[in-house]
């Protein structure tokens, strides 16, 4: 048929039935025209990364500074064709170089091969067709000549076939050999007009909407705009939809009082099990949301709650049917009871907290307005860390029920005939459901096409290949994240847009029913369990989960798509038509991607703040801090209004960042209320012209703030209260006082609002009812509040009759040791007392100052008359300060041990404020003789070794000399006290524990406050005094009280802990814990630190708790820990170093506060030692750090130190050496440096100032070098390397924590002057670095396997005893047993020093002065 009547061509042939099915079928897997967008520049990049904008420059590889260091490894992979990626890079170069003929040539070779693999084409992967439809929209008009006339004879004869045979399928085929011909732009339309005329509206609008795309991205290819817009015309006349629903009013205020509500069938044990389960994932860090929504057909709302799928009646929230959903954590929700709470079962606890937060697929959904879509779960057996038990029927299957009724219709659990695991909600698509999902034992994920009328299969497409899958014979080989999590399909025209949550997110072409382009990222979420030191049991919870994006978010809008996934750290802009990543921004504090539109921004939701990205650059345009986020919001208006608090809302400007709150949120500067506060996680959602409220409890139907006073009137009392805050009338007509006496204002958060209202009915007014207040019940959190915020604007007034009135009268001991919350933080209200004083009198005149001196004396004598008992505690309380007083004559009693320890903890403020080290002068009257000492031997079996060194530091990290202390082994339960000065040691006793971590070795360390002992034993934390307050023997735990532990742990049980463990890098001169344990959410789980004299703090959780010294009583806790946090301080600030995000964050040591934060690169250099908030840092040129070892034929390198205080970050000094060399740790205050030339300094950390040079012969190979300190010197012992295989294949005790292998030399030095004393020779020994401070000899002892082997499986041991006044050898003993255990104490007055082997009992006597 000739062309030119091709217009007039009727297409009637296609109306046979036989031909209608078969077009029917085949335009499923038809393949049409690409909407890749022209792009100015190609470039071949790595899959994942940015692709910068080249004009035709010179194709080259380049990272993303972003993706340098990411690892692909674990992302869903897709197979490569580098042979066909090869020919797209011949076709760009023949672009560049504008070889016309060569790049025509080329096109249709490329059109004409297989579509086999993926090619890389600015920065994604594409099948190769698309991307050569790409680069035909933007070759050069002289170039798309060419390759027209090169297709030309071709295209025209098979357009001429096709119209000949009458067959669509080779309509189809001109489009796909021949594409933005003139041949094929016929095609399309005759494509296009066969569905208009067949009635296939959404089919041909789809395809048509193509078209027109292509024609806008060429003025070259002829679309024949006139015939194509009365196509237009007539397709989106028919199939346009109804754009005129009702959406919320601008300026719309949720209004507290819900036009109706319910309530969701959970039992008491189960919201009690809910809400500490949340206020767990608080106090460690996360902001967990529940991923409830809904949606109407007709006049029922339908909704996924925690234990049912529902419909209720949108007028009246009436129940009209229900199914109840079979998972294990939905079924136990109506029937859990409050004994059966977290401690019965960890697959109880983990089950009902995984459905409350952590499923988004099975409570989401999707109908087409006559059916519901659903995923359930097969019937299972709960959750085993954060992973569903396997179920062998089905993992689990999709189920229609009709809406009308809640029938189930139909149900799919073998997708295909096989055990497929649903990974999507599914998603309508014409008479199509579309779902993707992981088939058992096969690494691929598919998309999945189900005919909705039956639910059986059609058809499927793979996406990717996995690395992880879902189901492993292993835990730690399962993906288990995806086991719950929703990955959404979004559908815009003819296109899906399917993200995997496996690093992967697919653009599918669903009319050509192929993968158009894929963007691969790295996952970040792929933890290690804990291998070597604590590693887990059974794993990590899977909470851990939860810290990242919550759930997977492809939000598309315009020609883009914002695109987050929890696996990876980034949100990410991309170009939906090519997959071209526009640019990536780091999560921050991101939860969820709230909105995105082209003239305002991407916006997400952080814990902390709100902000909105650039479309263009991603650039941030506003930020703005939150109050107390509680879930998902709506759009309304310009703005984004979200829930906060227990019942309010805040409302972002979109444009500006600008927010409104709620009177009804809750305010921590009026109440006690901090993050772990917020109980009840609920989304708002929108529905036509309807909001919603849901949460775990149930739903409420929301009003309008305007639409409520209309019904004021039929309020009750509770309604009344809460709305005449919300619309702002006040609550001043209602008796709040009376109200305080009622039950249900007593209840939260009723009574945290009430509060509120009357903190601002009653500000400054106190005095005035206080006889009213005190005849009601009103709470003590009242009282602090309304005391703190009083005295608050007394002090900014400047108004001291108040200040006196509120010291005198209504300050109390009680009310002092209660706990004042703040957003993020809690402090105890004496500290909080004393930094509200000292901040107001720093900004004081000298006048000012004066008259507050006054008037808190003033309230001292006044409420000391009345009040004698009080006397001793507020003379403590204000000692130091500018308000000290005189404690009254004959009122302090005899001082006790208490008091004794106190003030030697103000003692030693007082030192360590004045210089960073303590100074302590050597007393000459008790050193052992320098002569040699007479040994005797006797050989007796003896059990007394089983106990373990504990080495003790002051607060300036500096070796303590006064005594030892030694716990026992294994139980780690018994602790005993000696040194030179007793005759015999004296024990104590920890309390008895649950917690197994208590026997770990690495886990026990001590630090001394004058006679206070603060000791770590596993997670818990112990105060001791070794002395009575007569200075006797006699040791006593001063604290934690019974039943008030002071635990890393927190109050988590046994059965929820995790761990998994960094491994840190051995430092030849610095020895360290081989591993440090983190919990599942990046928090150091046993970490203790800094101690100083008045506070010492541990992470517990993810928070920062601070305790007293003296009394083991909390002072303040921090609820935002970093991460692997490390942290130092000293009596003034506590320092937080934030490593992953290289920051400092510097805190008040008396309240928390925090007083600065700076990025700093310091972070990024090693830390070698810490002393307060000072830091030595390594760094150099031609080195890594001090875990290299030390060669004689090294290539040059420097090593430079730097002494920096972390508060100013100022660098107190600096030295460099020219050569290699090694730092080593000698006693805190003094730092040794080796050198490759042999030469051993020793200088001043607090100054830098080199006190003393040795030269000294050393190995040729420096390994390690160790140091051992006593009260008189210190031991450098420098290690060759070791090359006894008899040493090396021996197992040291406790797998040779803190036992240095020695093979060199050894020095002994003075302490005082840094003389060199001696100098001996140890091989192949063991040195414990652990061993008593106060005698004249140290010891080697370790396993080795004898000379003369006679068991491959068991080695012998060697002991040998040191004098070190000399360094030589006094004792020495080899045996078959394989323990290497010993004791060794002394007593200088008897001059006996007494070695206990298992073997032998080895006396060293030394003379005593009178001798």
């Amino acid at each position: 048929m000739p062309l030119h009547n091709l217009q007039s061509y009727s297409l009637n042939f296609f109306t046979s039935d036989l031909l209608r099915v078969c077009v029917t079928i085949c335009l499923i897997s038809v393949s049409l025209c690409s909407s890749i967008s022209a792009q100015d520049s190609v470039e071949i990049i790595a899959p994942g990364v940015t692709a910068p904008n080249l004009e035709h420059e010179e194709i080259q590889q380049e990272e993303s500074p972003s993706h340098v260091d990411d690892n692909y490894s674990l992302s869903a992979a897709v197979a490569r064709n580098y042979d066909l990626e090869q020919m797209v890079r011949s076709i760009i170069e023949g672009i560049q170089s504008e070889s016309h003929a060569r790049v025509a040539e080329l096109i249709t070779e490329a059109l004409e091969k297989p579509d086999e693999g993926f090619v890389e084409y600015r920065g994604t992967l594409h099948r190769l067709k698309p991307v050569i439809r790409q680069l035909i929209l933007s070759l050069p008009e002289l170039t798309l000549e060419a390759y027209h006339r090169q297709a030309s004879q071709s295209a025209n004869a098979a357009f001429a076939d096709a119209i000949d045979s009458a067959d669509l399928l080779e309509l189809v085929a001109v489009v796909n050999q021949f594409p933005h011909t003139p041949e094929a732009v016929q095609a399309q339309e005759l494509i296009i007009s066969s569905h208009r005329d067949r009635g296939d509206f959404d089919k041909a609008a789809l395809l048509l909407q193509n078209a027109i795309e292509d024609s806008k991205k060429s003025s070259a290819i002829d679309l024949r705009p006139r015939r194509l817009a009365r196509l237009q015309e007539r397709v989106m006349d028919v199939s346009a939809e109804d754009q005129s629903k009702e959406t919320l009013p601008k300026g719309f205020r949720p209004s507290a009082i819900s036009l109706w509500s319910t309530e969701n069938n959970l039992s008491s044990g189960s919201i009690e099990l809910i809400e500490t389960g949340h206020r767990d994932l608080r106090e460690n860090g996360l902001t967990p949301f529940s991923p409830w929504t809904a949606q109407v057909i007709g006049q029922n709302l339908f909704s996924v709650t925690p234990t049912q799928f529902e419909a209720r009646d949108r007028a009246s929230g009436e129940l009209v049917w229900s199914r109840s959903l079979p998972q294990y954590g939905a079924r136990i929700l109506e029937t859990l009871t409050a004994a059966d709470n977290p401690l019965r079962s960890w697959n109880i606890s983990q089950s009902v907290i995984f459905r409350i937060f952590g499923e988004s697929l099975y409570s989401s959904f999707s109908q087409d307005g006559n059916f519901i879509y659903i995923i359930e779960k097969k019937t299972d057996g709960g959750v085993i860390s954060g992973i569903e038990l396997k179920d062998q029927t089905a993992a689990n299957q999709i189920v229609c029920l009709d809406a009308k009724t809640g029938q189930e219709v139909w149900k799919n659990s073998t997708v295909n005939k096989s055990k497929a695991y649903l990974c999507s909600p599914p998603q309508v698509w014409g008479n199509e459901l579309l779902l993707i999902a992981e088939y058992r034992g096969n690494p691929q994920i598919q998309l999945i096409a189900l005919d909705k009328v039956s639910g059986k299969y059609i058809r499927s497409l793979p996406l990717a290949e996995i690395a992880r899958p879902i189901e492993a014979e292993w835990f730690s080989e399962r993906d288990g994240r995806r086991q719950k999590l929703a990955c959404p399909i979004k559908i815009v025209g003819s296109k899906a847009y399917c993200p995997t949550g496996a690093g992967l997110l697919a653009a599918i072409d669903l009319l050509d029913w192929t993968v158009d382009w894929v963007y691969r990222y790295p996952r970040h979420d792929v933890q290690r369990s804990g291998t070597g030191l604590g590693r887990p049991k059974i794993g990590l919870t899977g909470y851990q989960w939860w810290s990242d994006w919550h759930e997977i978010q492809n939000v598309v809008f315009d020609e883009h798509i914002a695109f987050a996934s929890p696996e990876n750290n980034e949100l990410t802009l991309l170009n939906r038509h090519t997959g071209e990543v526009l640019w990536t921004a780091l999560r921050e504090d991101g939860l969820y991607v709230a909105a995105a539109s082209a003239n305002r921004g991407v916006l997400v939701i952080g814990s902390d703040f709100a902000r909105s990205h650039s479309v263009t650059s991603g650039e941030i345009l506003w930020k703005t801090p939150l109050n107390f986020p509680a879930g998902r919001g709506v759009l309304i208006g310009d703005a984004y209004v979200l829930p906060d608090s227990e019942h309010g809302w805040s409302s972002l400007d979109l444009q500006t960042g600008e927010i409104t709150h709620s009177p009804l949120n809750m305010s921590s500067q009026l109440v006690s209320y901090s993050l772990p506060d917020v109980s009840t996680p609920r989304n708002f959602v929108t529905v036509d012209d309807e909001l919603y409220e849901m949460s775990f409890r149930g739903i409420e139907r929301m009003q309008s703030v305007e639409f409520a006073s209309k019904k004021a009137g039929t309020f009750s009392k509770t309604q009344r209260f809460l709305h005449h805050i919300e619309d702002g009338s006040g609550t001043a007509e209602f008796d709040l006082l009376k109200f305080s006496t009622e039950e249900e204002f007593s209840m939260e958060p009723l009574s945290r609002l009430l509060d509120q209202e009357l903190l601002k009915q009653f500000s400054g007014k106190f005095s005035e009812k206080k006889e009213i207040l005190q005849a009601l019940p009103i709470s003590e959190e009242f009282t602090l509040n309304w005391f703190c915020n009083t005295l608050v604007n007394s002090l900014a007034a400047k108004d001291m009759e108040s200040v006196r009135d509120l010291m005198t009268n209504h300050l109390s001991v009680s009310l002092m040791s209660r706990f004042k919350p703040n957003r993020k933080s809690r402090v105890r209200l004496d500290r909080w007392l004393l930094s509200t004083l000292q901040l107001a009198y720093s900004s004081f005149s000298s006048m000012e100052k004066a008259a507050l001196n006054e008037t808190i004396q003033a309230a001292m004598n006044s409420r000391l008359l009345d009040n004698p008992s009080d006397n001793e505690y507020f003379f403590d309380f204000f000692k130091g300060t500018p308000w000290a007083f005189a404690q009254n004559e004959g009122a302090a009693a005899s001082p006790d041990l208490q008091q004794i320890i106190e003030d030697e903890i103000q003692q030693a403020k007082e030192a360590v404020r004045k210089s960073v080290f303590l100074k302590k002068e050597a007393d000459e009257s008790t050193q052992w003789s320098a002569n040699e000492p007479k040994v005797t031997t006797i050989s007796r079996p003896s059990a007394n070794v089983f106990f373990e060194s504990v080495p003790i530091k002051n607060i300036d990290g500096t070796p303590y000399t006064d005594f030892n202390l030694e716990i026992e082994f294994p139980g780690h339960r018994g602790v005993r006290f000696f040194g030179k000065h007793w005759s015999r040691p004296w024990p104590a006793y920890l309390p008895r524990t649950e917690r197994s971590l208590r026997l770990e070795n690495e886990l026990v360390n001590a630090w001394a406050v004058g006679q206070l002992i603060v000791l770590q034993v596993g997670s818990e934390v112990y105060g001791f005094s070794p002395f009575t307050a007569e200075g006797h023997r006699g040791a006593k735990l001063l604290w934690p009280a019974k039943g008030e532990p002071i635990d890393t742990l927190g109050d988590r049980s046994n059965h929820m802990l995790s761990f998994q463990t960094k491994v840190i890098p051995e430092r030849i001169g610095f020895p360290k814990s081989p591993a440090q344990r983190m919990n599942e959410f990046g928090h150091y789980a046993t970490a203790v630190g800094p101690v100083r004299a008045g506070y010492f703090c541990i992470q517990q959780k993810g928070m920062f708790v601070a305790f007293e010294t003296a009394t083991g009583k909390e002072i303040w806790r921090r609820y935002d820990l970093p991460e692997q946090a490390t942290c130092f301080g000293d009596e003034e600030h506590v320092v937080v170093l934030e490593r992953l995000e290289n920051r400092i964050q510097t805190l008040s040591a008396l309240d928390g506060t925090e007083v600065s934060v700076r990025n700093s690169s310091t972070i990024n250099k090693s830390i070698l030692s810490a002393s307060g908030t000072y830091c030595l840092l390594e760094s150099g040129i031609g080195r890594q750090d001090s875990t290299t070892l030390l060669k004689q034929d090294q290539p040059t390198e420097t090593l430079t130190l730097e002494w920096v205080n972390l508060v100013s970050g100022e660098t107190v000094w600096k030295r460099t050496w020219n050569e290699p060399a090694i730092p080593f740790e000698i006693d805190g205050r003094w730092l040794g440096v080796c050198l490759i030339s042999g030469q051993i300094e020793i200088i001043n950390l607090e100054t830098g100032n080199l006190v003393a040079n040795h030269k000294v012969d050393l190995p040729k190979e420096v390994s390690k070098i160790a140091c051992h300190v006593s009260d008189q010197d210190f031991l450098v012992l420098v290690s060759g390397k070791i090359e006894d295989e008899k040493l090396l294949n021996a197992t040291q005790l406790n797998g040779g924590y803190r036992r240095a292998l020695i093979d060199g030399p050894i020095f002994c030095m003075s302490r005082v002057e840094a003389t060199h004393l001696w100098t001996n020779q140890l091989e192949n020994a063991v040195l414990p670095l652990d061993q008593p401070v106060d005698l004249p000899v140290f010891v080697t002892a370790g396993s080795r396997f004898p000379e003369e082997i006679m068991d491959d499986r068991s080695p012998g041991s060697r002991i040998q005893l040191f004098n070190r006044r000399s360094g030589k050898l006094l004792y020495e003993s080899e045996s078959l047993s394989p323990s290497s255990r010993y004791s060794v104490n002394g007593h200088l007055e008897s001059g006996k020093v007494t070695l206990t082997t298992r073997e032998a009992i080895v006396t060293v006597e030394y003379p005593t002065q009178d001798e």
